[in-house]
């Protein structure tokens, strides 16, 4: 017989400052924190999106900054954030039928961050919210140039029906003010590139159903 209660984690991060504090995105309990390297968790918010559950965070530079996002059951995007560790949320960003992938934390203001949405990609400062990037593409991750942090590159899948199978890097050279593409070609599966980290002077590209794929950076 199937359980109907299946525990799902969909993200998981460790925090920067202590290795042995983690948090996880679980579905259908919310977040939940470990404070010993997995031994044991505790829950600090009850709420997910259920319907799209995607991204949980420590602010890497003020860890008691959390973050998780997703898409309701309503189809609405959100940013749950709490500033005290746990103690206190509150819902920052909220739109209809729409859904948040992503945070990107900048590493030289604790007050700017870029995420990554159905469409666009969002630029946060000092709580303000202007869009700087709208495209016909699901962005899925954005990150910052481990080497100049007014870098950044985003992917995602583009939904344009007669070009779906795209592979697409957009980058900015202003921190995230204005975007361009960087590299365009051919995708044989759908789905996209889903995930993206760098390691030097390369890009690791995780697709939905076609590997994986570097890409250097020149």
């Amino acid at each position: 017989e199937e359980n109907e209660l299946k525990v799902i984690p969909y993200s998981i991060s460790q925090n920067s400052q202590n290795a042995n504090s983690l948090l996880a995105l679980v579905e259908p309990i919310g977040v939940v924190k470990s404070v010993n390297f997995g031994k044991s968790w505790k829950t600090i918010s009850t709420f997910y999106g259920g319907y799209q559950n995607w991204f949980v965070g420590f602010h890497p530079q003020d860890t008691t900054n959390i973050y998780n996002t997703g898409e309701t059951m309503i189809f609405e995007s959100f940013i749950n954030a709490s500033c005290n560790d746990g103690k206190d949320w509150i819902i920052l960003e909220n739109e209809r039928n729409n859904c948040i992938h992503h945070i990107a934390f900048d590493p030289t203001n604790p007050n700017i961050m870029i995420y990554s949405g159905e469409y666009f990609l969002k630029k946060t400062i000092d709580k303000g919210r202007n869009p700087v990037l709208k495209d016909d593409v699901y962005f899925y991750k954005t990150i910052y140039d481990k080497r100049n942090p007014q870098i950044l590159y985003s992917t995602g899948v583009t939904r344009i029906p007669k070009e779906e199978h795209k592979f697409t890097i957009h980058h900015s050279t202003d921190g995230g003010d204005t975007w361009s593409i960087l590299y365009q070609a051919d995708l044989l599966g759908v789905g996209g590139i889903i995930d993206i980290e760098q390691y030097d002077d390369i890009l690791i590209l995780y697709t939905y159903t076609d590997g994986i794929y570097i890409y250097r950076i020149k």
